[in-house]
């Protein structure tokens, strides 16, 4: 199916799409679940909330940049246990935001099911935590959470 928002969506379980931004100076191209419980379609709500997030990348995308540098110092600095044993000593020196391409790659765009708040989660891989991953809500435009993938879904 064409949506007039997101383009190509198939469904599977829910409403599937691909899109891309920069993060880190990087492109990415990201695949975007859209929660649906029955194939109802996708709601306003929903079309809203990624379009406020395209329309506010350059601010929302400094910001989740920021967040998710300082997630990863304030781990280093006071859990360093919460990373994985198996890569501590690999780590690479990161001293600027732009650097923490070396460690984080975005796998997901996730935009639940709601009935108010435009809200989007993107889901990263990253090094430090292979298990548990890397997750940043985003609700109304703006970085709510930084944290394991669980916590932001």
């Amino acid at each position: 199916m064409n949506d007039n928002i997101f383009g190509e969506v198939t469904y599977d379980v829910m409403w599937v799409a691909n899109t891309k931004f920069t993060l880190f100076g990087q492109e990415y191209e990201v695949k975007i679940g859209i929660e649906d419980e029955e194939e109802e379609g996708i709601t306003q709500i929903q079309k809203n909330s990624y379009l406020s997030f395209i329309n506010s990348a350059n601010n929302v995308i400094s910001e989740m940049e920021n967040s998710i540098f300082e997630y990863y110092k304030r781990i280093c600095d006071f859990e360093p246990e919460r990373i994985d044993s198996n890569v501590k000593d690999k780590l690479p020196a990161i001293n600027d935001v732009k650097d923490m391409k070396q460690l984080v790659k975005p796998i997901r765009l996730c935009i639940p099911e709601l009935d108010n708040d435009e809200e989007i989660s993107i889901l990263f891989d990253c090094i430090w935590d292979f298990e548990l991953g890397l997750g940043v809500k985003i609700v109304n435009s703006e970085v709510v959470c930084v944290g394991v993938q669980n916590d932001v879904l």
